[in-house]
């Protein structure tokens, strides 16, 4: 039975302050309409029982013989909000738009109506090419996004995957999905990068009917440390960690992909001088002074980029990728028609503007789709002297209000 009478329908549809829009969009496979089942359990609308198998957004027979999406269906549950003064009720409207490619005008048509998207990522695959199609179409929307990392009971029961290695798979969606919306955000809409510590990342499981924020904990702690919930919120993720016998917090710096040999120590005789306050500072620096005389770099981000278009066009294609420092690594002649696929990379920097101009290139047959794929090194010595790599470095530096100078190897130098 639903977990609403009429009359409280009713009463919310007067209170258009309560009422919200929601598409939910996902590349194909990564549980939308899943979890769309889950939400609408918690309605009460079907049974627990049936969560999670009914499709109950499947309403053609097409959709429940394809078990894909194809229409848009829109349904009313009533949704509670703790913010301090009690339960008020919220009436959201929930659509399940398409994940399949051959449906994209759907999902532009289900996001012209709503408020925002809450992106559904499969935890184990992360980010598919369905999965910035769609986002892409939000943003062109304006719609703003919050991401859903499905499927973590798989990391669980199936994968039995080690906590570490469970919080980088979930990293890494993440950060997949901020690398699409920095590509193909409005400036006018400002920072809609999803966060876990901002409480726009949910984890969980659809199929299960669970999920949880950052929030939820942050509340539990807060209320126990007695400190601000928005300040444990920012403790909640990354990397940090609570020293409980000192009661402190601290930073946990973790480089990616480095790996330091240890060829001499010499320790101070005396134990009171060789404590983690004395070792740990000049070991740091130590690190940072190897890391600038073994070669730094910087990495970009890539996309895979997949076009299909006619034999006749290819020349156009690949006047338009080595305009752009893009790579033809792979091409497919498709059975029984005159279509070619091809596979190339393509710098995420050198993306803006690629369709319209592919377009252009090949009179408009070629029909791209970009994905993030891998991070390549970028060529050059950002060490020396007015390199392209050191003017880039500087910029960022200035971005971020640090000091608009390379650092020197003097600077970590420890004198007796």
């Amino acid at each position: 039975m639903p977990n609403f009478t009429v009359d409280q329908m009713r009463q919310i549809m007067d209170k258009t302050d309560n009422i919200r829009s929601m598409s939910v969009i996902a590349h194909v496979d990564h549980g939308k309409s899943t979890l769309t089942d889950s939400l609408i359990c918690k309605a009460g609308i079907i049974s627990a029982k049936a969560a999670g198998d009914a499709r109950f957004t499947d309403t053609r027979a097409d959709e429940q013989e394809r078990g894909v999406t194809i229409k848009r269906v829109s349904l009313y549950f009533e949704h509670d909000e703790e913010d301090g003064k009690g339960s008020i009720p919220h009436l959201i409207n929930l659509i399940d738009s398409p994940g399949h490619v051959d449906f994209s005008s759907e999902v532009t048509a289900a996001l012209r109506i709503t408020d925002g998207a809450m992106v559904v990522v499969d935890c184990i695959e992360g980010c598919a090419v369905q999965t910035e199609t769609v986002l892409r179409q939000a943003l062109q929307e304006r719609v703003r996004p919050c991401l859903f990392v499905n499927k973590v009971d798989r990391c669980i029961l199936e994968l039995q995957m080690e906590a570490e290695d469970m919080y980088s798979r979930f990293r890494n969606a993440i950060e997949n999905v901020n690398v699409i919306i920095a590509t193909y955000n409005d400036a006018l809409m400002g920072d809609v990068q999803v966060q876990p510590e901002k409480g726009t990342v949910a984890f969980g499981s659809g199929l299960h009917g669970w999920g949880f924020t950052t929030e939820r904990f942050a509340k539990i702690y807060a209320q126990k440390m007695g400190v601000e919930k928005e300040k444990m919120m920012q403790r909640m993720w990354g990397d940090s960690f609570f020293n409980a016998k000192k009661k402190v917090w601290t930073n946990v710096q973790q480089p990616e992909g480095i790996r330091f040999n240890l060829m001499d120590v010499t320790l101070h005789t005396d134990a009171i001088h060789r404590g983690a306050g004395q070792i740990m500072p000049p070991t740091r620096r130590c690190c940072f002074a190897a890391e600038l005389t073994a070669k730094p770099t910087l990495q970009e981000p890539v996309f895979l980029v997949e076009i299909t278009c006619p034999q006749e066009a290819m020349s156009g294609v690949y006047n338009c990728m080595n305009l752009r420092r893009g790579c033809v690594f792979e091409e497919n002649q498709r059975e029984g028609t005159p279509l070619v696929q091809v596979k190339a990379h393509l710098p995420v920097s050198e993306s803006f503007g690629f369709v319209a101009a592919l377009r252009q290139a090949t009179s408009g047959q070629a029909f791209p789709q970009c994905v993030f794929d891998h991070w390549e090194n970028l060529q050059g010595n950002p060490l020396d002297k007015g390199s392209k790599m050191e003017e880039l470095i500087l910029n960022i530096r200035k971005r971020k209000n640090l000091k608009v100078e390379m650092p020197a190897l003097g600077d970590y130098l420890d004198k007796l």
